[in-house]
């Protein structure tokens, strides 16, 4: 499977008689910084999507992909796991995790993104990527706060100077930010708020790698989407990502700095998410392959612990 996006931006049961009813809506309510809205993430849900992608009229299925979410109590060090309660503290950290896996042709990949948000000034978020199949890599990213002042670390790892078939982490670098931005993930679940707060628009920073984007997100039409998980009122939002004011300079020009998206999805992204609630039930996009872009589009399957307010419609 090529590198795709569940939802985005991002994105367990079969639906039927045997389906979980939709849980209440347990959230967890995080401020961010200095933004007008909260970051609200759910403490128990878990949404499964198919995979096609496809040029032109010829479209092939390649895969599943995995988005959950929940909380869990923070600890303040893993060194006091079975100490004191193990380090857990009565403040908690949430998680976000997706899961891809298919292959196209003789492409094949396993790879799993998450995001954990601490009740802590360092890190505040440590977002991991790791692929396994065709290609194997790992990368993380740290946001927070030292001295009040917003940082980004990346670090990502090689095979150079690795024993032979394994890779290590190499030197994480640091970067001083005159905003507050969020990982990529993250940002899939913060668009909700669109829904929540009844929104035309909304922009936003966020932190990949070392570079910093703005992501701006635009309400469009409303439609049914039909899915293997039933019928569900939509509104679509389109996110469109551009360098940070100040990321483009004489030797970096805006055309050539293209945004990377959750496994690897470039550019302007389209997103279908239930009109209520906002959990995403549908994501197009293109991933240039060569010389072709190869279309890319990811249904909802199934779900369990969504908000209340989650249900097909007809």
């Amino acid at each position: 499977m090529y590198p795709l996006v569940p939802a985005a931006l991002a994105m367990l049961a079969c639906l039927g008689p045997a389906q979980d009813e939709p849980a209440a809506d347990d959230t967890l309510t995080i401020d961010w910084g200095k933004s007008e809205y909260a970051l609200v993430l759910p403490r128990g849900e878990h949404l499964r999507y198919r995979v096609r992608v496809g040029l032109g009229i010829v479209e092939a299925p390649v895969g599943n992909v995995t988005m959950s979410a929940g909380v869990e109590p923070y600890r303040e060090s893993v060194l006091l796991l079975g100490t004191n309660g193990g380090g857990e503290t009565k403040r908690e950290t949430a998680w976000m995790r997706v899961h891809a896996r298919g292959d196209y042709k003789l492409y094949s990949m396993d790879a799993t993104i998450e995001s954990r948000v601490h009740p802590v000034e360092w890190p505040w978020i440590v977002y991991n990527y790791k692929q396994e199949g065709s290609k194997n890599r790992r990368r993380e990213n740290s946001i927070g706060w030292k001295d009040g002042r917003s940082y980004l670390r990346y670090r990502r790892d090689t095979h150079h100077g690795a024993p032979p078939g394994t890779r290590i982490w190499k030197d994480p670098r640091d970067r001083e930010l005159s905003v507050e931005p969020l990982d990529m993930l993250t940002a899939v679940y913060y668009a909700r708020t669109m829904i929540r707060e009844d929104l035309d628009s909304m922009v936003f920073p966020i932190a990949d790698k070392l570079d910093l984007w703005e992501i701006r997100l635009r309400r469009g039409e409303v439609s049914v989407q039909e899915t293997a998980a039933g019928r569900f009122e939509t509104v679509k939002i389109l996110l469109e990502p551009r360098p940070y004011p100040g990321e483009v300079t004489d030797d970096t020009s805006e055309k050539e700095k293209t945004f990377e998206g959750l496994f690897g999805i470039h550019g302007s992204i389209e997103l279908w998410v239930d009109r209520k609630t906002g959990v995403p039930v549908r994501v197009t996009g293109d991933i240039p392959i060569g010389l072709i872009d190869l279309a890319v589009d990811v249904v909802l399957k199934s779900y369990s612990g969504t908000p209340k307010g989650f249900r097909p419609v007809g």
